[in-house]
């Protein structure tokens, strides 16, 4: 029964006919012309190509698989496992009798709010009526690369609705800059350089469009955080060809301790665009809410934001944006709740990483957020051997017979042949670990971790379990006699 729910997971479905009648006497039904048969004609093309996003695909799956009784560890969707803070869940209640329509842009005292944290945070370019309040900043990202005609390029590794939303918004594949282990996961500005050249000296017009580039640090999938030097380059290179950046700053407020997060639009103000919201570091993925700032310069781009806005969603919901407002104070009880989950990230994060390396699993430390990006090329020629022959299927193998769930790294657009996948390590009770972390000193968070996120320990034991019959053997070493 597990296994089948894991190869529909992979693609399955039911297609719906229409048959024609033969009864004598009566006239032969001809098929709806909006019937499943005509789905294929009737279907956008470049919707029909594209696949559900596969962090939703896995979580439901998981959720699936758990109510038939099976153990999951549920490290494949990236969902932030802390509450909401007690003063903004006050502050939602006290605002529940809002409901009138708000501004399509926001709020006026979200965006004030929302101006003021990011003077706090070292921006404060930002004009305030350039920020535009929407239904989490997956749908600004959306609107952006819909209000812009233009190329657009995209590490490799990406988060996985990046890709999709170009598609759909341009009609056409983004580019990609391969990444590597070496400059952790992020594109150099000599890579983004000759990348840029080849684009440009294109003989395709569309090729020679304006390019949109888009960053995320504190990075989905890899964990990896840029600092100001890699930035400043980059920045170089951006200005040099005049290249609008999407700084994706959702992670931003879940830096871990003696990390600090450093905006972009430090580096490139004039042509950098910031979102973030509360999915993350306030816990609050279903309030859907996010933000976007747009530097003056590119305020011609806020017109074709505001029409997809008035068109589609018209504004998000009041109560969430009345209670937005407290979230964004920063004052001491929600710096100290920060602070906590930080300390609680980096416990658990610093705990799987020692845990995967010893199982031989190749793997940077996590410097924000709550992901890793494992690299099992160590194990590839033996996972090969025994039919599994590309991050999907090794994804696959592992939840069918250990209930780890991972994201394989194709999902980021990395190739299908490679080992990789991104391992969220969101598995525990966030509240009852705020309530306890502060019990323990910095040398006795393993202890934490097993005690309070014991689903994080017991996954990464069955994990390294797994791996172990693909563990290469090593020249001149024989097998242990059995008794």
């Amino acid at each position: 029964m597990q296994m089948a729910a894991v190869r529909a997971w992979v693609g399955g479905g039911a297609a719906v006919f229409c048959a024609r009648s033969s009864v004598r006497g009566m006239a032969t039904v001809a098929p709806s012309p909006l019937s499943h048969a005509n789905a294929a004609k009737l279907t956008p093309r470049h919707l029909r190509m594209m696949e559900t996003s596969p962090t939703l695909a896995i979580n439901t799956l998981s959720k699936e698989l758990l109510e038939r009784g099976t153990k999951v560890y549920r490290f494949g969707f990236g969902q932030s496992p802390f509450p909401v803070p007690e003063a903004v869940r006050a502050a939602l209640a006290l605002h529940a009798h809002e409901k009138d329509y708000l501004p399509v842009r926001g709020l006026p005292q979200l965006q004030q709010a929302i101006a003021d944290h990011m003077k706090r945070q070292g921006l404060s370019h930002f004009p305030t009526s350039n920020i535009a309040i929407g239904p989490g900043s997956k749908q600004l990202i959306f609107s952006a690369l819909s209000s812009i005609t233009a190329n657009v390029a995209l590490p490799a590794p990406s988060w996985v609705s990046y890709g999709p939303q170009v598609e759909i918004a341009q009609r056409r594949k983004p580019s990609t800059v391969t990444c590597n282990v070496q400059s952790r996961w992020f594109p150099t500005s000599k890579q983004l350089d000759r990348h840029m050249t080849r684009q440009q000296a294109s003989r395709d017009s569309v090729a020679r469009r304006p390019t949109v580039l888009i960053l995320n640090s504190p990075n989905n999938p890899t964990g990896q955080m840029m600092d100001a030097l890699e930035m400043r380059e980059l920045a170089e290179v951006a200005r040099r060809w005049n290249m609008v950046v999407v700084s994706d700053e959702i992670y931003a407020l879940t830096a871990h301790p003696s990390h600090e997060h450093v905006s972009f639009a430090k580096f490139y103000p004039e042509g950098t665009i910031v979102t973030s919201g509360l999915s993350k570091w306030c816990g609050a993925g279903g309030w859907r809410l996010g933000y976007m700032a747009i530097p003056e310069r590119l305020s011609w781009m806020l017109p074709a934001v505001d029409t997809i806005a008035s068109e589609t969603f018209s504004a998000v919901a009041a109560p969430v944006q009345h209670a937005a407002v407290r979230a964004y104070q920063d004052d001491d009880e929600l710096v100290n709740f920060r602070r906590l989950q930080a300390r609680t990230l980096s416990a658990v994060a610093k705990y799987c990483y020692a845990a995967l390396s010893k199982a031989g699993v190749s793997v940077l430390p996590a410097h924000g957020g709550f992901y890793m990006f494992l690299d099992f090329s160590r194990f590839s020629r033996r996972l090969v051997s025994d039919g599994v022959r590309s991050s999907r299927a090794m994804c696959k193998a592992l939840l069918s017979d250990t209930g780890v769930a991972l994201l394989p790294g194709s999902a980021f657009l990395r190739s299908k042949g490679e080992f990789t996948a991104r391992f969220a390590f969101v598995d525990f009770d966030g509240e009852q670990a705020l309530e306890n972390i502060e019990r323990y000193s910095d040398d006795d968070l393993d202890e934490f971790v097993e005690r309070h996120c014991p689903r994080m320990a017991e996954g990464v034991a069955a994990l390294a379990t797994w791996l172990e019959p693909y563990q290469p053997k090593l020249p001149g070493v024989q097998p242990a006699a059995t008794a």
